[in-house]
């Protein structure tokens, strides 16, 4: 949702580029420049912090009430509501939005949609294509999103207890291992 705000209020574009500053910013992944993939792959903290203080609480508030966003909540710190701020959003409301952005039923401009599902990709061959994002905050993983497979989609959204970042890789294990068990993937 952050991604389709930015390129709807236009603060980026899909070619955006985020310059490093060269200050350590905690994680490898993140001490270089960014590409909006790499930002939204690595969920690169200091590139959607730009983008935050950029939208603001206002424009961001009317996003959330137009699509009926999670709470619809920020909090006291724009730069920070998608961590440890206001914003709640369930399961079920993750799997509806996904559910939106797969059938580009959200009031927003193709293009915008397709730079989102692109930089979603995850993995993908004959068979499949893997869309996803994961998450982590207030020690919750997250990984949301669809596959499309040839019989259709298969949506899904896994939150689990994840007090350590270094579990981080459990949760796409998890739904792989799962879509698998199904024969989705």
């Amino acid at each position: 949702m952050n991604t389709l705000i930015a390129l709807d209020e236009g603060v980026i574009t899909d070619k955006v580029i985020f310059k490093w500053d060269g200050k350590d910013k905690g994680w490898e992944a993140w001490n270089k420049d960014q590409t909006l993939k790499s930002a939204f792959g690595f969920s690169c903290v200091w590139c959607y912090q730009q983008i935050a203080s950029k939208v603001g609480n206002a424009r961001y508030f009317k996003h959330f009430t137009q699509i009926n966003y999670g709470n619809g909540k920020t909090g006291p710190d724009v730069q920070r509501f998608w961590l440890d701020g206001d914003l709640k959003i369930s399961a079920l409301q993750q799997i509806d939005f996904i559910r939106k952005v797969y059938e580009e039923e959200l009031p927003y401009a193709k293009k915008d949609i397709t730079a989102l599902k692109h930089i979603m990709i995850q993995d993908s061959n004959d068979n499949y294509t893997l869309y996803a994002k994961t998450g982590w905050s207030q020690k919750i993983g997250w990984f949301v999103g669809f596959v499309d497979t040839k019989s259709g989609p298969w949506l899904f959204a896994l939150n689990i207890d994840m007090p350590d970042i270094k579990q981080a890789p459990i949760r796409k294990k998890i739904v792989v291992e799962t879509l698998q068990a199904k024969n989705i993937l």
